[in-house]
């Protein structure tokens, strides 16, 4: 019975450990786009989807909560942007269904925000829900907006993209997009701003 146990402990140690090795893969603007996984896609033609399922156009992955304003006020844009680059860009808003912000989950009040938001709109956007992700990729505040060109190369991470942005990726000239930032990279530049100061 002692051996049983100290072998218990033995391997509940040892997960613990390799637990901790792991390391999280962001995405780094100029690097591959780490692989990922949608299980909950709605008005698409797959219900699942992976990264490898976009190579050879590009993807804009658009996170977003419903407690952003902003986000919801860029839907007529992106959906725009959707129709103008058919065929070249596919868009994907990716919205937090999780418990983050709330003590409870926001699974159904997202679903109805942006269904109601899709048939006021007439949007024609492809959506996911999946607050995993946000975890994974560290995204903490929304807008947050990650662009993979064809190759599956992360070109920018930012929280708001226009049409001559796009225009401008797809020509392979040289674009200016305000930065999004993990919450890693939020404390680094606080940090940074007040002299080691994150609080």
């Amino acid at each position: 019975m002692k051996t049983i146990f100290i072998v218990i402990i033995g391997i509940i140690i040892t997960l613990q450990v390799k637990g901790q090795n792991i390391k999280h893969v962001l995405p780094e603007v100029g690097q591959p786009m780490p692989d990922f996984r949608l299980d909950d896609v709605q008005y698409y033609k797959q219900k699942k989807v992976d990264l490898s399922d976009f190579k050879g156009q590009w993807l804009i992955l658009d996170f977003w909560n419903r407690y952003c304003g902003v986000c919801l006020k860029s839907f007529p844009r992106m959906d725009s942007l959707q129709k103008t680059f058919e065929g070249k860009v596919k868009i994907i808003l990716v919205g937090y269904n999780g418990s983050k912000y709330t003590k409870q989950s926001d699974d159904k009040m997202i679903r109805a925000l942006y269904e109601r938001n899709r048939i006021e709109g007439k949007l024609n956007l492809t959506i996911a829900f999946d607050s995993l992700l946000f975890d994974r990729f560290d995204i903490y505040a929304t807008p947050y907006i990650i662009i993979v060109d064809p190759n599956g190369i992360v070109k920018a991470k930012t929280s708001k993209v226009f049409e001559k942005d796009l225009e401008d990726l797809l020509t392979g000239k040289p674009v200016a997009l305000k930065p999004a930032y993990t919450f890693e990279e939020n404390k680094a530049r606080v940090r940074a701003k007040y002299g080691g100061k994150t609080n």
